[in-house]
């Protein structure tokens, strides 16, 4: 899951506003996942 989440972060680089909050959530929840475990 993680590193779909790469993927996508890498893939949106130069993306829309709408994308990079999409981005931002997507980091959000992988450190949550990685603080939580």
């Amino acid at each position: 899951m993680i590193s779909d989440a790469e993927a996508e972060i890498l893939d949106n680089t130069n993306a829309p506003a709408v994308n990079i909050l999409e981005n931002l959530f997507i980091i959000y929840c992988v450190l949550y996942l990685m603080c939580f475990y």
